[in-house]
Formats: C-alpha cells, structure tokens, sequence
C-alpha cells in the first residue's frame, strides 16, 4: 500500500516537472495592440472595420470602479486611444479622498467609510501563448489556469508620474480574510515614457482591505496556480509621494506573465 502511494506520489511529481518543461517562457494576459492588428488583417480581407467594438471588447473584459460607485467624489474610465504600433488602454479619471456628507441610512447601504481609490480589473483571466499560431486550439488559455511556474510579472506602460498599484487576486490561504486573498506591488514608471516595468511574484504584499496584513507568512509562495483576477489601481502622486488627490491617467499596452529561469532577477523599469 505504502509502496503504492509513494509511486503515485513520484509520478505526479515528474509530470509537474515534466509540464514545467513544456511551459511556454511568457503568456499574455492582455495586448491591447493585439485588437487593432487583427482588426488590419480583417481589413485586408475585406472585412469592415469599427472601432467602437474595439472599445466594447475591452470593456467586457476589464471592469472599472471606484469610489464613486459607492457615493464617493472619485471618477475613472477606461478607454482607448491609437497609438503607433496600435491601441492602448487609457485608464484616467480624477481622485478624491474626500468623503461626502449624506444621509446615514444610505452611508450604511453604500458602506462608505474611506475614498480615494479608482482602478480596473479583468472580468474573466485569460492568457494567451503569443507563440502558438492563432488556429492553434492550445493559444488561448481559459481553464484552471495554472502559474505556479512563472515568476515574473511584466507590464508595458506609460505613466503620468503617479505611482500605480498592480494587485494579483488569488484563492484564500488559511492566513487571509474573505473569500481571496490580494496581492500587491507598486508602479513607478517614468512620467510621459513607453517603460515595461517586470516585478517578480515573490515581491507582492498580501493585504486586506487597504491595509498591509501583519502576518507575510507564505509571502514568497503566492499561490500563483489559484490566481483568479488581475489589475491596476491608481495611488499616490509624484511616482509615490505626497496627496493622491487630483486627476490621473495612464496608458497600458501589453501585460504578460513570465517565467524566468534566472531567479535573481528582480524588479525593474525600463524605458522602451
């Protein structure tokens, strides 16, 4: 019996292995010039061209809140906008931490207790192998999505000056709160500049409700093979510095997740 469980156990374990192998070195979660590039292509068949179903269909995809949904001063959009290599995602919109005097029972429907916050997430992760061909049924990627072999994350983005947050949604360990746990880590990027910034999994913080949970225990294992969402918020002004108060905008154009075999690596920003 003993021998049995152990040669079930050694298998699994080679077939991770095994699997890992067979990973493909980065998937996508979103290249938002990806859309106008197919869109040329169905151009040069003959097919017609809109460009509002380019904004619909990152709309679907990414959900954008904030405050305001709860009563709050805060605004946020997402749009998007042409740019030379194809189109971007324009997060932008304007904070305010302000709280807004109203009448208690409708402060006790929309529970506004703290404002100034404003971000987007995506409705449904989905990653894309960008080197499989498109007819390629193992491209897209919708099913138990499984990153317990990536290690990096990598956004190319343009910023405002502003510092970001990028926050990874994973199912819940057995030190969370709530039904997931939410990890997450900070964006500088220079102001006004293309820049992809890369951060390793490993360098996210879990907190709970906007505040730091005390307890890091597992920080360096995030369960990344129970990851469910992923997505931006906006935070403080002058690149982490000072009030968050006043108006925001950035832009992204690609997000992937990689898996870097060099475990040294470690955040970075560059100017592309």
């Amino acid at each position: 019996m003993l021998k049995g469980v152990y040669e079930r156990i050694v298998g699994m374990a080679l077939k991770r292995r095994s699997s890992a192998r067979e990973l493909p070195m980065k998937l996508v979660v979103s290249d938002f010039n990806s859309t106008k590039k197919k869109k040329k292509n169905e151009r040069m068949r003959g097919a017609d061209d809109d460009e509002d179903e380019d904004e619909d269909e990152i709309k679907k995809t990414w959900k954008v809140f904030s405050d305001g949904d709860y009563g709050g001063l805060s605004e946020a959009k997402i749009t998007t906008r042409d740019s030379t290599d194809g189109k971007n995602l324009v997060f932008h919109g304007l904070l305010n931490t302000n709280v807004p005097v109203i009448d208690e029972r409708l402060r006790a429907i929309k529970s506004l207790k703290r404002s100034g916050f404003a971000g987007f997430t995506c409705q449904e992760l989905k990653l894309t192998n960008a080197d499989a061909d498109d007819d390629d049924d193992d491209r897209v990627v919708t099913d138990e999505i499984s990153l317990e072999h990536f290690t990096h994350i990598r956004i190319r983005m343009k910023s405002d000056g502003r510092a970001y947050v990028c926050s990874v949604k994973t199912k819940r360990d057995s030190f969370g709160g709530g039904e997931d746990d939410l990890w997450q880590a900070f964006l500088v990027a220079p102001k006004n500049e293309l820049s992809e910034i890369t951060i390793p999994f490993e360098k996210f913080i879990k907190t709970y409700r906007g505040g730091v949970v005390e307890n890091q225990m597992g920080k360096e294992n995030m369960r990344r093979g129970g990851i469910r969402t992923i997505g931006f918020a906006a935070a403080a002004m002058d690149g982490g510095k000072g009030s968050i108060d006043g108006e925001f905008r950035c832009e992204f154009e690609k997000i992937e997740v990689l898996r870097l075999l060099d475990t040294k690596d470690s955040t970075s920003s560059a100017v592309v």
